[in-house]
Parts: structure tokens; sequence; C-alpha cells
């Protein structure tokens, strides 16, 4: 069951840092929870403390923290190799630098979709106001229009009921994908790496993930069979498990290192080129961190390079409605005038 938010989420990261802050100095938890509640009043940090009187580990109670999946995952993970505060601290960072990619992407796509809803308003009122009162206004003067122009009408006409279709159906599927995703089942949600953009998101999403596992338990010192075999027994990602899994039954054929990097299908291309060059290194964590900080710039990046290539053909498009508009009532109406 969601626990319900009484802090935003701001509130909600700086809590979590105080409280690491706390517990770095030295204080108990059941204090640090007390005085975190003295300072932002929210009542999860007394069923956090009530539940940790009872015997039950943090790690189970994440979620009266913040009810996050990310934050969850890293969380559990952190704590096997780090401190408490550090383990916080550490988690609420990654759950922070989610959160700023998303608000980023939603801020970048605002001006189109509020630009298509101002033309879909106006094609509505088109529909349901102008064409009533233009096709009254013909059949008063007996007014025929030729097939072409019929063929436009219908079609400007026809254009806001075709969006909202695009939209419903473009919905559902997004809906869908993400309900797989967040799915436990790795069989159904293969399927969708054979469409496109599908497979390139799933590609680059399974790789970041696997990224951020594998250069943590890199750095604790551990060798590739290793850390294969933790990610595939003790992370709590069925996603994860299984693309550790099927890395190591590739591994036991005798199959050299570098093909089963190349042909494995869940990793992207850049992080399949880190992978083989890690293989190679003393001290592969910073190729990995660096393949992590770069996925997040060139994801900002390609956002913002779809929408300035889509802002000249969505303006192209307006700019052709509007005269399909004239073209098909105003048009008409001019030239009849012109005759009387």
């Amino acid at each position: 069951m969601k626990i319900m938010k009484t802090v935003n989420l701001n509130q909600r990261y700086l809590m979590i840092e105080t409280l690491s802050q706390f517990i770095k100095q030295q204080y108990p938890l059941n204090e640090a929870l007390l005085m975190c509640y003295q300072l932002f009043k929210e009542p999860s940090l007394l069923k956090l403390l009530n539940e940790l009187k009872q015997g039950k580990a943090i790690e189970e109670k994440t979620d009266l923290l913040y009810d996050d999946t990310l934050f969850k995952e890293f969380f559990t993970f952190y704590l096997y190799r780090d401190t408490l505060d550090q383990a916080l601290i550490k988690s609420i960072d990654l759950c922070r630098q989610k959160a700023a990619l998303k608000q980023e992407i939603i801020k970048a796509f605002i001006y189109p979709i509020l630009l298509l809803g101002g033309v879909i308003s106006f094609s509505f009122i088109a529909v349901f106001y102008l064409q009533p009162q233009f096709k009254q206004f013909f059949s008063s003067f007996d007014i025929q229009f030729s097939s072409i122009q019929q063929w436009l009408m219908q079609l400007l006409f026809a254009f806001p009921f075709l969006v909202c279709v695009i939209f419903i159906v473009t919905g559902g599927i997004a809906v869908w994908f993400i309900k797989q995703l967040n799915g436990g089942n790795f069989k159904e949600l293969e399927k969708w790496f054979h469409y496109w953009p599908f497979g390139i998101v799933l590609k680059k999403y399974f790789s970041i993930k696997f990224c951020l596992y594998y250069k943590e338990f890199l750095y604790l010192g551990y060798d590739l069979h290793t850390i294969l075999d933790m990610i595939s027994q003790k992370i709590k990602d069925s996603h994860l498990q299984m693309m550790a899994f099927e890395l190591i039954e590739k591994v036991k054929t005798g199959t050299e290192l570098t093909e089963i990097i190349e042909s494995f299908p869940y990793f992207d291309s850049y992080f399949k080129l880190v992978f083989k060059l890690s293989l190679s290194r003393h001290s592969p964590y910073s190729l990995f961190d660096q393949y992590y900080e770069t996925s997040i710039l060139l994801i900002k990046t390609t956002v913002h390079k779809v929408i300035q290539g889509a802002l000249p053909i969505l303006y192209g498009f307006i700019g052709l409605y509007i005269v399909g508009i004239y073209s098909g009532m105003i048009l008409p109406m001019m030239n009849m005038l012109d005759k009387i």
C-alpha cells in the first residue's frame, strides 16, 4: 500500500539527507528518527521507529522513508557494503538524478504538447462551431462544392478525431510498455526488443541499470565471475538476475568473452564497447562510471534533438492546417462575395 506523502519530493530528499547526517554524527537510529520527526513532522518516521522497535530491519521498511522502487533496490544493495548513512545518501542521490532527468524530459515536451493542444482545440471549434455555420451560410446561397473541396473539408474536419485516436492508441501502448517494464516477467518484456523505439529504450535502460550495479561491485574489488554470481543471487531485480544468468550460461560454454558481450542482445553498442575495453583494464571502474555519466547526458541531448527536429514539422503542419481551413471555408465565401 502506498504511503501518503505529507512532504513534497525536495523536502523528502532533505529529510533523508538530514537523517543520514544525524546517523553519521553517531546518533542512535531511534534518536535520529525522532529528531527528524521534530524537524519535518513526517508521520511515517514514527511508523518506521515503531517497526524498528518491533524487531523489523530498516531495509524491510524503506517505503516509510521513500516509497520508490529505485531507492529500495539501491538502499538494500548499498547497505551490504556501506554504512547506513552512506547507503541513505547514495540511494537518494540516484533518486534525485532520476527525478531531475524526468523533470527535464517533461519540461522539454511541454511546449510542443501545448502547441499541438492548441491546434486540436482550434480544430474542434472548426468542426463543431465553424463548420455548421459555414454550411448553413453556403446552403442559403445554394453554393455547390467541387469534389476536391468536399474531400478537403472532410479531411480537415476528421483531423481532431484522428489525432485523438492516435493519442489514445499511443498512450495505451506506452502504458502497457511501462507496465511490462515494471513487471517481473522478463520473457514478456523481451518481445518489445523487436519494435522501434522500444528496443532502443530497453537496451539503454538495461545497460545503465546493469552498469550501476556492476561498477559498485568493481569498486569493492570483485572479478567478473563473482559479480555475475552476486547479481544473479543477491540482487532482487528479476531483469538483472535473468541477464546475469544468461551471461553466466554463455561463459560456461567456453565462448570468448568479447564475443559473448558483442552478441548480448540486452546491451546497447556503447556499453558493449565499454565492457570489452574494461576486460583489458586493471582498474575499469572509471570506464563504467564515465559510461553512466555520459549516458545520462546523451539521453538529455537526444530528447532536445528530437524536440528541435519535431518543432519545424509541427509548425509546418499547423501552417498547412490553417491554410486548409482558409481554402476550404473562407476562400469559397470570398469568391462568392466577389461575384455579388
